[in-house]
């Protein structure tokens, strides 16, 4: 039998640490909104995590790119695969990745997702017992839920903090180093797009060099993620 209510009268916090002193196994369903994310529990402990496809999908290929794990162009082609053949993500990287690479990928995914939905304070859970899980074990290794919650508890208390700082998060952002067409005089060269081995090998990185413009790790980082143009989301 599922169950399920309101995170008004029963917080995620409590749902996670219930359903690890029982050993459940199963799936728990949260939701805010039109936002969601799915946990999946083996005997307590927590064995997968996913959100909406869309999101998902976005923060793989951005971690896959920015850490210049693949290229841009392979990320491309991984997912004009999954879309064609409708194969799963994880069995088209497996062919790309080490299966260590693998297995950090997915357990950072994991963790990314339990973090987004502790910041939940409002929706709806459902949890679902199931019988006779079946998971790649090798892939997938379990995450004890106590470990998890001492810092993402802690992230998400920080959160409020973090955005009252920051515009709306469905403000759009883009890079505005140079122009597509602007003639940049420090290089004598025009404006290309970078498309291989992330920020610090384009063109635009070049030229904030020579202008003597020296950008700390996270500015990178965040440059990287910008890309073509975002959300702050």
């Amino acid at each position: 039998m599922a169950l399920q209510g309101s995170l008004d009268y029963f917080n995620i916090v409590n749902i996670l640490q219930m359903i690890k002193l029982e050993g459940k196994t199963g799936r728990l369903a949260l939701n805010e909104g039109d936002d969601i994310v799915k946990i999946t529990f083996d005997k307590g402990d927590i064995i997968y995590a996913e959100s909406a496809p869309q999101r998902d999908e976005a923060r793989l290929g951005a971690s896959l790119v920015w850490n210049s794990v693949i290229a841009p162009t392979v990320w491309e082609g991984v997912k004009k695969e999954h879309e064609d053949k409708l194969k799963p993500y994880w069995e088209i990287l497996a062919k790309k990745l080490s299966s260590q690479e693998l297995v950090e990928f997915i357990r950072r995914q994991v963790i990314d997702n339990v973090y987004y939905a502790l910041r939940w304070k409002k929706g709806n859970y459902e949890f679902t017992p199931m019988k006779g899980l079946k998971y790649n074990d090798k892939l997938m290794t379990p995450l004890d839920v106590d470990a998890l919650l001492m810092e993402g508890c802690r992230l998400a208390d920080e959160w409020p903090r973090v955005t009252a700082s920051l515009p709306p998060l469905t403000t759009f952002i883009v890079k505005n180093i140079i122009g597509e067409e602007e003639e940049d005089d420090s290089l004598g060269v025009k404006a290309r797009e970078s498309t291989e081995g992330g920020f610090r090998s384009s063109l635009e990185y070049e030229i904030l060099n020579a202008r003597g413009v020296k950008l700390s790790d996270a500015e990178v980082a965040v440059l990287s993620v910008i890309d073509k143009g975002k959300t702050i989301n």
